[in-house]
């Protein structure tokens, strides 16, 4: 590889001179020795024949690099975080296990002792086939329904997780979602409309049930989904996976799902709502699921607005929010 074939690099969030971050967070001198470095290794770890690195894309203290040859198009992605490491390890079992059970997902390539995260350099990597498809168009109320079924699919699958260690490195046991919210609620937010916060506060004074906690994703939202065709490819990114109830992921990600790298903005109550009907077309809400859902989702629609918020889009779609059915009937 000469210097024309160096991969380009990228930050997918901060603004960060690429080439730094290469060198202050992996060692690395250059996209070159980079590349190099990751392709040798896949090659003897992973036994792939692989033969160039044509993108290199880092996130905090992780880098994904997107390689090609004989064995197909992989994507290899390494942390240097280092008090992470068995958390990933922990991580990479459970996308494996929901892979075999045939949930959508970007299930680790086994190395070729069998371990589908490795150490190696002072790294944790892990290797997976590239999927096809495009980031979830939260505008399509088709695609936006199928990201629904397939998280009530991937809902039901993480509830019986088998690994009890792996479920301890995900976080402890939450503490009890009303807690959360009235700790929130007593902290000062002169920027959430008073309407907001006071709806909030008779609906929480309302709700006297804690409920089932489960292995969740963590980061459900149109960046981590993949379309292709006519359905959704594969569920990318586990790396925020937590404990928690799943009425409260999908109220988060209901509000969330819109958001990109660089780009928070809030979608409206009809997408929220086609991600609610495609979720309960595979995995219908409790009755007390139910009375916490709209109280979530204004949670985190309110949670959202950043203090001097300009434009003002979150504080608009809370708002927004509190003309649903669920706040005025």
């Amino acid at each position: 590889m000469d210097m024309a074939d160096a991969p380009a690099v990228e930050m997918l969030w901060e603004d960060v001179e690429p080439g730094d971050a290469l060198m202050s967070r992996f060692g690395f001198a250059s996209a070159r020795e980079a590349s190099d470095w990751i392709l040798e290794l896949t090659r003897l770890r992973w036994g792939l024949d692989v033969q160039s690195c044509e993108r290199v894309a880092i996130s905090d203290r992780n880098a994904l690099a997107w390689l090609d040859g004989p064995s197909g198009s992989v994507v290899a992605k390494w942390s240097a975080a280092e008090e992470k490491f068995e958390r990933l390890d922990a991580l990479a079992r459970v996308v494996a296990w929901l892979g075999q059970r045939g949930v959508a997902v970007s299930a680790p390539i086994p190395a070729t002792d069998g371990e589908v995260q490795i150490e190696a350099d002072g790294l944790s990597l892990a290797m997976q086939r590239a999927i096809r498809g495009e980031i979830l168009d939260p505008e399509s109320p088709d695609q936006v329904r199928a990201a629904g079924a397939t998280l009530a699919r991937m809902h039901a699958e993480l509830a019986t997780y088998p690994d009890s260690h792996a479920i301890t490195c995900m976080g402890p046991q939450p503490g009890p979602l009303l807690g959360t919210i009235r700790n929130w609620m007593d902290a000062d937010r002169p920027h959430v409309p008073d309407a907001v916060l006071s709806e909030l506060q008779s609906a929480i004074s309302l709700l006297d049930c804690e409920l089932p906690v489960q292995l969740l994703h963590g980061d459900f939202r149109s960046t981590n989904i993949l379309w292709s065709g006519s359905e959704i490819s594969a569920v990318l990114d586990f790396d925020e996976a937590r404990l928690g109830p799943r009425v409260d992921e999908i109220a988060r990600s209901s509000v969330l799902l819109g958001t990109a790298y660089r780009e928070w903005g809030p979608v409206t109550r009809e997408v929220r709502a086609d991600l609610f009907a495609g979720y309960e077309s595979v995995g219908p809400l409790t009755p007390a699921e139910a009375r916490w859902l709209p109280v979530l989702v204004l949670w985190y629609s309110a949670a959202m607005i950043p203090p001097n918020e300009e434009p003002a889009r979150w504080t608009m779609a809370a708002l927004e929010e509190l003309k649903s059915p669920s706040w005025t009937s």
